[in-house]
């Protein structure tokens, strides 16, 4: 737990092995989305981003482009059984961020 993260609480119903680890448990979030159990494909997708240490081979304050979006939207997709992105999701929000930094002068 070096890294800050909230610990589930002990005894009661917290310590029940079929309780579902839920979003609240594990990041700063609130609303119905802490109630949430964590999705697998979340989980997997969060595994995978630790173990690949993504973080340390981006160049540092690199602004988000047209191609990354489209990459984020691509590997959102493949990860969903719909095909779909999700609303407010990561692939909108780098979208987003693509769309804003191509407008900058």
């Amino acid at each position: 737990m070096s890294q800050g993260q909230p610990r589930r609480p002990e005894g009661g119903d917290a310590m029940q092995a079929d309780r579902p680890i839920k979003y609240g448990d594990v990041f700063d979030v609130s609303g119905d989305l802490a109630a949430q159990p964590v999705a697998p494909r979340d989980a997997a997708m969060l595994q995978s981003a630790e173990n690949e240490d993504a973080r340390s081979k981006l160049p540092a304050d690199k602004g988000a482009t047209r191609e990354d979006a489209e990459r984020v939207v691509s590997a959102e997709m493949r990860n969903r059984l719909d095909l779909t992105t999700t609303p407010g999701g990561v692939a909108e929000a780098v979208t987003t961020a693509a769309r804003l930094n191509q407008e900058r002068p």
